[in-house]
């Protein structure tokens, strides 16, 4: 196809069982006066339909910016399976700087999707679990930087999630203790393995005993 002088080829997209998704992606600019990006019959048609307005949206608002436009949604194979696929299109514009269509082309991220599904998965089931410990559990880098603990060390210390981010271990302890304290974290990184009765000190200032 050619328009003014321009030809539009777009590299072919196999997924799945190496079934052709688009032998060219291109998309024509709104015609004056409209707003919406028109899609083409071919590429509407794969569009899911949860995602066909979303991505209608976006594409028309970075036409009118002349920004490139990058989006993500899922596109029907031939065998009638749906892939994720990412998109990233660019605008064509003649020698007066109007659009007058888009190229792009899109690559297939439905294994990425389905290992971040998974992911998330196992992350909640983890919460669960460690949600339903009947103590405190709480975990923390060699930098003092508290990055895992389940609800039941926020109820007993009082601090929030935000506040929990921003406090040092050292923080709950006071006095004597706090110096051993320093020196138990520090054996624990370096032979793995340390133990110490101490109070936890609230964030009211009352001091409840942990081992």
């Amino acid at each position: 196809r050619a328009r003014n002088g321009h030809r539009a080829r777009g590299a072919e997209q196999h997924l799945g069982e190496r079934h052709d998704v688009h032998s060219e992606v291109e998309q024509r600019a709104p015609a004056e006066g409209q707003h919406a990006v028109v899609l083409g019959q071919v590429a509407q048609d794969m569009v899911h339909p949860d995602d066909a307005a979303s991505l209608e949206s976006v594409g028309g608002a970075r036409l009118q910016r002349g920004t490139p436009l990058t989006s993500e949604c899922r596109l029907r194979r031939a065998d009638g399976s749906w892939a994720e696929v990412a998109d990233r299109f660019y605008i064509v514009r003649n020698e007066k700087g109007e659009p007058i269509r888009m190229l792009g082309a899109m690559q297939d991220i439905t294994e990425e999707k389905e290992s971040e599904k998974k992911l998330m998965l196992e992350k909640e089931l983890s919460d669960s679990i460690i949600n339903s410990l009947p103590g405190v559990f709480y975990l923390y880098n060699a930098d003092g930087q508290f990055y895992r603990w389940n609800k039941n060390f926020e109820t007993v210390t009082g601090y929030s999630t935000q506040e929990i981010k921003q406090l040092h271990p050292l923080d709950l302890f006071e006095g004597e203790e706090k110096e051993i304290l320093k020196n138990k974290i520090a054996a624990v990184f370096s032979t793995g393995s340390s133990s110490v009765e101490a109070n936890f000190i609230t964030k009211s200032g009352q001091a409840i005993p942990y081992y």
